[in-house]
């Protein structure tokens, strides 16, 4: 399978977990990811994990992930062992 099937599987999970949601907020993306919302917060900090969007006028606004963006992000951070 590759990186684009995967992430329009992960896409169509996001979308059966949250069917009325068009972007998710930091605590579905961390509870979907396994990892804290502190832990997303330090990974915007340092310019890793998924891609969000935030008001760039007001620093201290909510952000959004995409369900691409997190789909994505989750596809290409497989790693494969032998």
């Amino acid at each position: 399978m590759n990186i684009k099937e995967e992430t329009e599987i992960i896409k169509r999970e996001l979308d059966e977990l949250f069917p009325r949601t068009p972007n998710l907020n930091a605590k579905q993306v961390a509870t979907y990811l396994n990892v804290s919302v502190q832990c997303l917060e330090n990974w915007r900090k340092k310019s890793i994990g998924p891609a969000f969007r935030q008001n760039p006028e007001l620093k201290k606004s909510s952000v959004s992930y995409a369900k691409r963006d997190v789909a994505e992000y989750y596809a290409l951070s497989r790693v494969e062992t032998l």
